[in-house]
């Protein structure tokens, strides 16, 4: 069985992560060669599709290993709450009010700056602060 995972997790750049049951657990496998801060990313987005209990439809490789069939719907959802495990709402906000730059707010949380940025955007935080700033 170990072969059969190397195979799923073999080295190539196109891997990032995914979801596969083993024996009945649920094992995050990812690309080690990717960045830390992609990893983390990866591992988040793939631990929302846990959390969000996404079952879908089963690749099934053998009676031991299946792995989860890609769900646009899931997709978006896991994307979203992977993003808020990796870097919450309400710290990225006060590290912004706190004048933190988007590098410094990766280096804290251990993200790529995509990720900050992305985060920062879809949560309006730039805007929001800006907000409350002239309604002082």
């Amino acid at each position: 069985m170990r072969q059969q995972l190397r195979w799923i997790a073999n080295d190539t750049i196109e891997f990032s992560a995914i979801v596969a049951i083993v024996r009945g657990c649920k094992m995050i496998l990812y690309n080690a060669n990717n960045s830390p801060a992609r990893q983390q990313s990866d591992i988040m987005h793939e631990l929302a599709h846990i959390l969000c209990e996404h079952k879908g439809d089963c690749l099934q490789l053998n009676s031991d290993i299946s792995l989860r069939v890609h769900n646009a719907g899931h997709e978006q959802e896991a994307k979203w709450l992977g993003a808020a495990l990796q870097i919450p709402e309400q710290g990225i906000f006060e590290h912004v009010r706190a004048g933190r730059s988007s590098e410094e707010i990766a280096q804290i949380y251990g993200a790529s700056l995509p990720m900050v940025i992305y985060r920062r955007r879809i949560l309006a935080i730039d805007r929001r602060i800006s907000y409350l700033k002239q309604v002082r």
